[in-house]
């Protein structure tokens, strides 16, 4: 058992460093589908929700961001980051309200 925990701790030590780079050059490539692919991978809180209703937010993809908003809060209704993808859903709907009285 101990072995195993050794050799989980050491991939897990290998796959961060790379998944990390994956997201930066997704990032970089200017390929917003792919940059929310990447970062989709590992949907392991919040924070990774937020991160990409952060990409969509930019490439002007409203809509796609707050599905991903809702789905995240959904999916982690509680705790610091859940409280920050709860702002930036409020943004999106407050934006998207501004939008439709104009």
């Amino acid at each position: 058992m101990k072995n195993d925990r050794h050799a989980s701790a050491k991939m897990t030590m290998r796959v961060f460093p790379v998944q990390n780079l994956r997201e930066q050059l997704a990032g970089l490539s200017g390929d917003v589908d792919e940059h929310v692919a990447v970062l989709a991978e590992n949907l392991s809180g919040a924070s990774r929700y937020s991160q990409i209703v952060a990409v969509l937010r930019a490439a002007g993809r409203d809509e796609q961001a707050e599905q991903w908003a809702r789905r995240g809060l959904a999916e982690a209704p509680s705790g610091h980051m859940s409280d920050e993808l709860r702002d930036q859903l409020v943004d999106l709907l407050m934006d998207a309200d501004g939008e439709t009285m104009r």
